[in-house]
């Protein structure tokens, strides 16, 4: 971003410069508290699918850093060790009935999960294979009769890189002890709230405009710019031809916008450009791929190094709650949760959201040596 963001007139408490400004703080007391000596930063790394987590967790382990100590974060669908409710489609729901007692026992995995954290906590004398995979974790936890589920949080106290699915870095309780470089305001300090009644003012998109502009301006070569609708799509383009701001967007990058339907060639082609506009030297540096969650632009298209080095997702790509197939989902959903085992209508609804932003964010970062920024836009 420019640096004039970090250099607010008066405090900020919205944008990432206040972040900037917290950390620094907190960083201070760290170190008066550890002795004098900065304590070891905690890094999150978050990936789309757990197999992901594999893929990163197997590279470690070929590295110097194969000794780090590290967790994995995962739900119980993935974790649980426990005989009887591993097996069952409920497990949340299970295991917390469980834990309270109410079948007249309590979960022996559960307070035999120090076992697990201890025997992971241990470092080898020769500083071998430290770091394992979500496989490696739950096998471990039927060896001991340990909760791999809760041992992996546990862990976190003192791991020095945490993995994670993208959705865990927006939970507000993984948020308490991790900053996440989510922007809630743009350049001019304006608030971006990504709601319905937000995004129908000219002041947000006026700011998301400028914001847009200032990455572009700032990041090489490709830039892909995700947001919620169509129909946010086209009145943000609609506003931004009237002020301008899209003739600037020109100046700096080949603007390209996904469409909507259309056929397989058009598409191709389109893409072509993108990436022509990337490889050649015209006068600009690169392009502007203005793309929609659950486009054809987010799922399954790979775009590796100078093909994007930054994404933006603009806003919570939350499901049409006026579609009907939606709103049957979630009435069917409610009335089935208990029985069948499955997540509530408001759940199901909030997983589709953070699924649909997972797509985006990871269409970048391909492969180990890729790198890219990305950038969540919404100050909720």
């Amino acid at each position: 971003m420019k640096a004039s963001w970090l250099q607010p007139s008066g405090p900020c408490t919205t944008c990432s410069c206040f972040a900037i400004q917290q950390n620094a703080q907190n960083a201070a007391e760290a170190k008066k508290e550890n002795g004098g000596k900065l304590p070891i930063p905690k890094i999150f790394f978050g990936t789309r699918t757990h197999k992901q987590i594999a893929q990163i967790v197997k590279e470690l382990h070929r590295t110097g850093y194969s000794y780090v100590h590290m967790t994995i974060l995962s739900s119980r669908e993935y974790s649980c060790v426990h005989p009887r409710i591993s097996r069952g489609s409920n497990k949340n729901e299970k295991c917390a009935e469980l834990l309270e007692g109410k079948e007249g026992v309590s979960c022996s995995f559960y307070h035999g999960a120090h076992r697990l954290t201890e025997h992971l906590s241990i470092p080898s004398v020769d500083k071998k294979a430290q770091v394992w995979d979500l496989e490696e974790l739950v096998s471990l936890g039927k060896k001991f009769r340990s909760c791999a589920y809760f041992a992996a949080r546990e862990l976190m106290a003192y791991a020095e890189i945490v993995f994670c699915p993208y959705n865990y870095l927006l939970d507000s309780q993984i948020r308490q002890s991790v900053w996440i470089g989510t922007i809630g305001a743009g350049p001019k300090r304006r608030q971006l709230r990504a709601t319905f009644q937000h995004t129908e003012t000219f002041e947000f998109q006026d700011e998301v405009g400028e914001l847009l502009l200032s990455v572009c301006q700032t990041v090489r070569r490709g830039v892909l710019c995700f947001l919620p609708s169509y129909k946010m799509l086209d009145k943000l383009k609609d506003r931004w031809l009237h002020t301008s701001l899209w003739e600037k967007l020109e100046l700096i990058k080949t603007v390209i916008v996904e469409p909507k339907g259309g056929d397989k060639a058009d598409f191709d082609e389109l893409l072509q450009i993108y990436s022509d506009a990337i490889k050649s030297q015209n006068g600009k540096d690169g392009a502007l791929l203005i793309a929609v969650c659950r486009g054809k632009v987010s799922e399954g298209l790979d775009f590796s190094d100078d093909n994007a080095r930054a994404v933006l997702t603009i806003g919570i790509p939350f499901p049409n709650l006026k579609d009907l197939q939606v709103e049957l989902k979630r009435k069917y959903n409610d009335q089935h949760s208990k029985a069948r085992g499955l997540l509530t209508g408001s759940q199901w609804y909030e997983v589709q959201a953070y699924r649909a932003l997972n797509q985006a964010l990871g269409r970048c970062i391909r492969h180990r040596s890729d790198w890219g920024a990305l950038i969540l836009v919404d100050d909720r």
